[in-house]
């Protein structure tokens, strides 16, 4: 149930199919474990972004920033801010 690759998976999946309300509590589940891990920080914040929850979003992607300033998914919402 804690397996970090098929949960990551599953996530992607999951938010594929837009099943955004389980990419959330998987995401968080497994930031339980892994709380810096920038994949499900990603996941948990794309989540936000789709269900128009933007402060949060917007929280998350500038946490994965200082974790890892390079991140492209972080800076493309946090340019296009506006947007979402």
């Amino acid at each position: 149930p804690i397996n970090y690759y098929a949960n990551l998976n599953l996530s992607y999946i999951l938010r594929i199919q837009k099943k955004y309300d389980l990419v959330e509590k998987l995401a968080k589940e497994m930031l339980t474990y892994y709380p810096i891990d920038i994949s499900y920080l990603t996941e948990l914040a794309l989540s936000y972004v789709e269900r128009k929850q933007i402060k949060p979003a917007i929280e998350i992607f500038r946490d994965i920033l200082i974790l890892d300033p390079e991140n492209l998914t972080a800076k493309q919402y946090l340019e296009d801010e506006h947007v979402m």
